[in-house]
């Protein structure tokens, strides 16, 4: 993922409340080549659009729930700037910069994004999961839903 553009969502359609989060914070590590599998049997089964919809619903659930678990909030968009970057070098996605920060959208820059080095050049966004888990982070630490579109992707 090279350059997303965050929308605050209302009430986005794959999602109609903020899921409970148990305050076990329990995780395993796994290498990065399971990301394109997944991406390519679930496309195999059920076709490209649904594979997109389930890994990004995955990825939401994965990032609300580790921000829930760890108790962090960010009580303001400005102080997303200075905590975001270094929160998700932290839980291992990547490089990430604020590009710019409103209420309404948020714009940020991946670099290294770990699907995306996984994904390899496939010419189009494909960092669905990730695009899930920074719209669930960004929900989560403000508090409002944020729906996650990648516009350029490295891969």
């Amino acid at each position: 993922m090279k350059a997303t553009r965050i929308i605050r969502a209302a009430n986005p359609d794959h999602m109609t409340a903020l899921p409970e989060t148990p305050s076990l914070i329990a995780f395993f590590m796994m290498p990065i080549e399971i990301l394109k599998d997944l991406h390519n049997d679930f496309g195999n089964l059920i076709g490209e659009r649904l594979t997109n919809v389930i890994l990004f619903q995955a990825g939401f659930r994965s990032g609300f729930g580790i921000i829930k678990r760890m108790e962090v909030n960010c009580e303001s968009i400005s102080m997303l700037s200075p905590s975001l970057p270094s929160l998700w070098i932290e839980l291992g996605l990547g490089l990430l910069e604020v590009v710019d920060a409103t209420r309404e959208t948020i714009v940020v820059v991946c670099n290294e994004s770990k699907e995306a080095l996984a994904m390899g050049q496939t010419g189009k966004p494909s960092c669905h999961l990730t695009s899930g888990y920074l719209s669930g982070v960004l929900s989560a630490l403000l508090g409002e839903h944020y729906q996650c579109r990648e516009i350029e992707c490295l891969s």
